[in-house]
């Protein structure tokens, strides 16, 4: 099933490991969780909250040397992206938090008031806002499903059986759990065509790709991949650079 296929290209982004300035170091990732969305840890490090402010990323480089840079596809207000695909939203403005920021109370910041709503509840204040308005009547759908114990999952399928959840807790574990099924087939593509590349995938870390790319590999098709969604992509000769 498509939850095998996740894991066996998880293992793969294992198999390639990182290079640091000392070596190579593997990472370990758990599948196992309520939500199916895979933790990241080998040793006591915890490689998907490699700290960005500080020069714990600095060792990571390429190991191709000379030949070679990091570089990471970063995916932009991801959840927001997958909601928007989920509740049927287009966005008037390709910038998602501008669009926000015209309907917020002045010295509001703009990120972090979106992502409270997102992840504690739309404020009644707030639902003259088309999309906040759908967002909560998609809440209010999801709950329905699960006191019914009938909710799945997006794109797998899978039952959610988790006891004593809040409306917006359902919102967020199946918000999370789309995130890793939705992922799971960016994974497997970038897998197949960097197979005959010099190129590795190595390191997934929910909302970004980071790629170890040989200078002599072409990039298009992954750019390509990721055309029809938000993001950036950052690239430096370590982990840093790309933060």
């Amino acid at each position: 099933n498509e939850y095998t296929k996740l894991q066996d290209n998880l293992a793969v982004i294992e198999r390639n490991g990182l290079f640091t300035t000392n070596g190579y170091e593997y990472t370990e990732y758990n599948p196992y969780t309520l939500t199916g969305r895979p933790s990241n840890h080998y040793k006591g490090i915890n490689y998907a909250a490699i700290p960005k402010n500080d020069e714990s990323r600095s060792r990571f480089v390429s190991r191709f040397g000379e030949d070679g840079l990091l570089v990471e596809f970063d995916l932009k207000a991801f959840h927001i992206y997958l909601l928007s695909c989920v509740v049927g939203y287009s966005w008037p403005d390709p910038d998602i938090y501008a669009y926000f920021g015209r309907y917020y109370p002045d010295g509001i910041n703009t990120k972090d008031e979106t992502f409270k709503q997102i992840y504690g509840g739309i404020d009644e204040k707030y639902l003259h806002i088309d999309f906040f308005a759908k967002v909560k009547s998609l809440t209010h759908y999801l709950y329905n499903e699960y006191k019914g114990q009938t909710l799945q999952t997006v794109l797998f399928n899978r039952k959610l059986n988790i006891d004593g959840l809040t409306d917006v807790k359902v919102l967020n574990y199946i918000l999370q759990s789309l995130e890793t099924e939705f992922n799971a087939s960016i994974i497997s593509e970038i897998n197949n065509y960097l197979y005959t590349q010099q190129s590795k995938l190595v390191l997934y870390t929910y909302d970004a790709f980071l790629i170890d790319f040989h200078k002599n590999d072409d990039l298009t098709k992954l750019k390509d991949l990721f055309s029809n969604i938000p993001h950036r992509i950052k690239t430096g000769i370590n982990y840093k650079e790309c933060s």
